[in-house]
């Protein structure tokens, strides 16, 4: 089997610049050095500023800094009063709304749609007729399970007194037939 020609590596085009886009040289190495140095410097400063504040400030600093931190807690509140609020107002309207009760009140869940309404007392009492009907489901299937473990029981006991019923009339039958051919 042949295999495919690749050409070779060497009869490959050469480039004009090729490999010159990682060239490094001093000055710009010395640039990208100093700007990770200024950079990591302010970071640090950045910090250690932040730290003084936060472990020496005086009351005055402290009450400046405690005052966006009150605005923007209390910004939070009245936000969260407003979405309390705004659900509480599409909560009376939908209540406010004509319902539609489900005829069916023996079994809600087959209701045709999922937007009927129904008094919680009238849900609740279906739920515990579901619950009474399952139950009631449950028993009469624990009871037939064991009316059919007596029976099972009865017939294996039944098998076993004709099985050792046979072997003593067999037995008998024996002990006869050499009774009968000793006294002959």
């Amino acid at each position: 089997m042949n295999a495919p020609h690749r050409p070779s590596i060497l009869s490959r085009p050469r480039l004009k610049d090729g490999g010159r886009a990682n060239v490094e040289n001093f000055d710009s190495e010395w640039a990208a050095e100093e700007a990770r140095r200024a950079a990591k410097t302010r970071r640090a400063a950045a910090v250690e500023e932040r730290m003084d504040h936060a472990c020496y400030a005086t009351h005055e600093e402290r009450r400046q800094a405690w005052g966006p931190a009150q605005r923007e807690a209390a910004q939070l509140a009245a936000a969260r009063a407003d979405a309390l609020a705004a659900a509480d107002g599409r909560e009376a309207a939908w209540l406010a709304q004509p319902q539609t009760v489900v005829l069916d009140t023996q079994r809600p869940w087959n209701a045709a749609s999922s937007t009927y309404y129904m008094p919680r007392e009238v849900e609740e009492a279906a739920h515990r007729r579901g619950q009474q009907a399952a139950a009631d489901v449950n028993r009469h299937t624990a009871q037939l399970r064991a009316v059919q473990k007596v029976q099972q029981r009865a017939a294996e006991q039944d098998a076993l007194r004709r099985d050792y019923e046979a072997e003593v009339r067999g037995y008998r039958a024996v002990v006869l037939r050499a009774a009968v051919l000793r006294v002959v």
